[in-house]
């Protein structure tokens, strides 16, 4: 007995999927196909069997977990007639538990962000903060990145930082600074 395999992937969509646990952006749909050739040589003949698997994940860039996946399983064989050999499953998958508060903050650090709640535009101001390289990121509830940026701010400035293409909902801002790392929530409208 041999098996022979041959695999394909591509990535074929792109978009948004609606599941019981939420709304996903940026989703991207893999497509695989896989087939395994197994022949049995049993002395004065040959028997040969064909196996495919068609999957469909779907998979936010970045996360190593799926949103969900489709799976069609075949079996042919020329030799002999395989009824019922076709099976189709569905996984939906719960998506891991999120952190929506955020208490990690270097003591000293008095980081103030306005407006809150905000629609188009939000400040970060350095009234009581260094000069110095700061470096800011913006993540969802979701942990997913929105926003990175590395700038020059003068004590006593506002920096910007543009919002108006986020989705509404809660974000989280990450400042690093030369004396540490501060966070503040904010919430887009």
């Amino acid at each position: 007995m041999y098996a022979d395999r041959g695999s394909f992937y591509k990535y074929d969509a792109y978009g948004t999927l609606k599941t019981v646990y939420g709304t996903y952006y940026n989703v991207v749909r893999m497509f695989s196909s896989e087939a395994d050739t197994i022949t049995v040589d049993y002395g004065f003949g040959t028997f040969q069997a064909v196996s495919y698997y068609f999957t469909y994940t779907w998979m936010q860039p970045g996360s190593t977990t799926p949103l969900f996946t489709i799976m069609e399983a075949r079996i042919f064989s020329q030799d002999i007639n395989i009824k019922n050999s076709s099976m189709t499953a569905a996984v939906l998958f719960e998506p891991p538990a999120i952190a929506t508060s955020v208490t990690h903050s270097s003591p000293g650090i008095a980081l103030t962000v306005t407006p809150n709640p905000a629609s188009d535009l939000i400040m970060i101001d350095f009234a009581d903060l260094e000069s110095g390289m700061y470096e800011v990121t913006v993540l969802n509830t979701d942990g997913t990145l929105q926003h990175t940026e590395k700038f020059y701010a003068a004590k006593g400035s506002v920096h910007p930082v543009n919002i108006s293409a986020y989705s509404n909902g809660m974000y989280v801002l990450h400042l690093n600074t030369p004396a540490g790392m501060g966070s503040k929530k904010f919430v887009k409208i």
